[in-house]
């Protein structure tokens, strides 16, 4: 146990172990230096060695986590940030209604990773040879594939959040539907949309 994760290791040495929980901590504190949340109970963070072990049994790829119930399963390399992300973000206001282009972009912008996002979203749109509609894609997520999706968003939450600042972001987060993004932004959010699909 660390100050606010319980950790369950398939494998791992003691060494990898310590590194884990302590590059994990260092995560969460970071994540929540920004949402500010007071999780009801420590997260219990399942790290598997062996990704098919949890495929049989969950029917699903690792990482996920269930933020209700403060769960993370991961595998033992995968990023730490996102799944983090999804489980501190959701105490940070009373959630009301999720979307996925905020809440995977906020995992994404969250996701201490230094990969470049914008690169894939260019590389994707070019050899499809699409525009971007954000409208669109908030709307009807599941019409695009992942690896343009994901990165797209996490670029585009951190758009939002640089334009209209911490405060701002989480009124709106408790309700992420297009609609409550207007109200809470006003005009300047559709000046943003536009040049963000420009650029």
């Amino acid at each position: 146990e660390s100050e606010n994760i319980r950790f369950h290791f398939q494998k791992m040495s003691d060494t990898e172990i310590k590194g884990f929980v302590s590059t994990s901590e260092e995560a969460f504190r970071n994540i929540n230096k920004f949402f500010n949340s007071k999780l009801p109970k420590k997260i219990d963070f399942f790290v598997w060695e062996s990704k098919e072990n949890a495929k049989n049994l969950f029917k699903r790829n690792l990482g996920f986590s269930n933020p209700d119930f403060c769960l993370i399963h991961s595998h033992s390399h995968q990023t730490k940030g996102p799944e983090l992300t999804h489980v501190v973000s959701n105490y940070s206001t009373k959630m009301i209604k999720k979307s996925e282009l905020i809440s995977e972009g906020t995992a994404v912008c969250f996701n201490l990773s230094k990969k470049n996002k914008e690169q894939k979203v260019k590389d994707w749109l070019k050899a499809n040879n699409k525009k971007i509609s954000i409208v669109e894609i908030w709307n009807n997520w599941e019409n695009y594939p992942e690896e343009f999706t994901y990165p797209l968003s996490g670029i585009f939450v951190k758009k939002i959040i640089d334009n209209f600042g911490q405060e701002k972001f989480i009124a709106f987060f408790s309700n992420q539907t297009y609609e409550n993004a207007k109200l809470v932004f006003g005009e300047k959010l559709d000046i943003l949309i536009k040049d963000f699909e420009n650029k």
